[in-house]
């Protein structure tokens, strides 16, 4: 077996490769790894809260109007977000980052925020990779999370 854990996505990743046969194609294991652990990278980098630079803060920024050109994966996740949203009746909350905020369990995002920040039901005009903030109702710092 090989095992490699990385600090990602505010906790700890772990890639495990459970059988290398022959031995001698453990190479091969590292690259897989590498490889799993460059696409993980990469969806933090695009939907960190963390990140000032990334989509997610984009959209924090952003003033009501203005559209976010997003990657695609931020848009899948994004959509995907609001079916679950919509089928649990709201219990699934994409935003609660506001309350672990609010809470100082988590630290405010850095970089430029919105002076109203965007609740999720705010969000629209997802088209063609481009969000746009639709309403400029919201609770302070609600953050999508």
């Amino acid at each position: 077996m090989i095992r490699r854990s990385k600090p990602l996505l505010g906790t700890f990743v772990e890639v495990r490769i459970d059988d290398v046969y022959p031995q001698d194609c453990a190479h091969l294991a590292e690259t897989a790894i590498a490889a799993a652990f460059s696409v993980i990278e990469q969806a933090e980098a695009l939907m960190s809260f963390q990140r000032s630079d990334s989509d997610l803060s984009r959209l924090h920024a952003a003033s009501v109007g203005e559209a976010v050109r997003v990657h695609p994966w931020t848009m899948r996740v994004l959509r995907e977000a609001q079916r679950m949203h919509e089928r649990t009746g709201g219990v699934f909350d994409p935003t609660v980052a506001r309350m672990l905020v609010a809470h100082k369990i988590l630290p405010r995002p850095a970089g430029p925020t919105a002076e109203v920040d965007v609740r999720f039901a705010d969000v629209s005009g997802a088209h063609y990779g481009w969000i746009s903030v639709a309403s400029p109702k919201a609770l302070p710092w609600t953050w999508l999370s």
